[in-house]
């Protein structure tokens, strides 16, 4: 009995192994856009009839569209869609190999009559170009790829997880990454946590495309290459396999390297400033010098043509003038009560 139940047990784990999914996620069309109606608070009703009607031209479906197209990371607002995380959502006809092009040209007809920061429309002609001229829309689940801000996340997991010190932060941050004793583990951690790499199929071409859109990892050669590798190294374990495939042949054809540059410095130093916080003017200021028989301190205004404060130290400045301000205010009504009493 004992046995039998250990063997329960031991197959248990064994196939909940085999089904981990740790941060990859699947979805079809129809499973973003319920979401998005959920969001909404579209009835499932209501959202039959929107897809029996062939997604109307009316406003809750523009944005409901535009939110299922950001929600399958499929779109970027000024930009417009991922070509190469879209199109796994719809079937092209046997035998149609104009598919590409219809909908390219559709598109660019179809903006050329839009307002550029008419986002829900924008999303929505997108979308029925897709529908008519792409293909069907297709019932499976595909690999849905991470933003930046998340992969960004994925691989600051991948340095607490493997816990690399700050000197080797620091050879990331200087572009010395390859050499580095936590980079391999952690290649392979990432590549796994990720849905680029798994230990029983390999590497997945198909999901790193539809995260970077590169298309060097469609090619021929590519695939090669990989192949190459696996072939030279079967009997080494996944990280060696893993690694040596990165340098030969991914290195200089996904980010992956740049991004944990970046991310290295990032935790290392803190957040660059945005491009809007850098093209920002600085702050001006100035300080007053009040004479000392007033007995007040010196005041600092801002809005003046004098010296200037970076942005960085704007609001600190604000609230010290602010402060200024009110003990001024303070210190003036004091001397003011004073010279009353002096007179009564």
């Amino acid at each position: 009995m004992r046995s039998s139940i250990i063997f329960f047990v031991l197959v248990q784990v064994y196939l909940g192994g085999a089904a981990l999914h740790h941060k990859i996620t699947y979805k079809s069309f129809h499973d973003g856009l319920r979401e998005c109606a959920e969001y909404y608070e579209i009835s499932n009703c209501t959202l039959d009839k929107y897809i029996a009607e062939s997604y109307p031209k009316i406003e809750p479906v523009q944005r409901l569209i535009h939110c299922t197209l950001h929600n399958l990371v499929s779109w970027t607002d000024g930009k417009g869609v991922k070509e190469h995380v879209f199109r796994n959502f719809f079937v092209p006809a046997v035998g149609d190999t104009c598919y590409a092009n219809r909908t390219r040209e559709c598109i660019r007809s179809a903006f050329h009559h839009l307002d550029h920061g008419n986002h829900f429309a924008r999303a929505y002609v997108t979308f029925q170009c897709y529908y008519h001229q792409w293909g069907n829309i297709s019932p499976k689940k595909q690999f849905i790829p991470r933003t930046e801000y998340d992969f960004d996340t994925l691989l600051l997991e991948v340095i607490q997880f493997r816990h690399v010190p700050e000197c080797e932060l620091i050879e990331y941050s200087k572009g010395n990454v390859l050499d580095q004793p936590n980079f391999a583990p952690g290649y392979l951690l990432g590549s796994v946590r990720g849905g680029y790499y798994s230990l029983k199929h390999g590497i997945s071409l198909e999901n790193l495309y539809t995260q970077f859109g590169c298309p060097e990892l469609l090619t021929k050669e590519l695939k090669q290459c990989v192949e190459g590798v696996v072939k030279q190294y079967c009997d080494d374990s996944h990280e060696v396999k893993q690694f040596v495939t990165f340098k030969n042949c991914l290195n200089s054809v996904i980010p992956w390297f740049s991004r944990v540059v970046a991310v290295s410095k990032e935790k290392l130093y803190g957040k660059a400033p945005c491009k809007s916080c850098v093209a920002a003017k600085e702050v001006p200021y100035v300080v007053h010098h009040v004479p000392a028989s007033v007995g007040l301190p010196p005041l600092v205004t801002l809005a003046s043509p004098g010296n200037t404060v970076p942005p960085v130290l704007w609001r600190a400045r604000r609230k010290a003038v602010h402060l200024q301000e009110k003990q001024r205010e303070r210190d003036l009504a004091q001397k003011a009560h004073l010279r009353r009493d002096r007179k009564d």
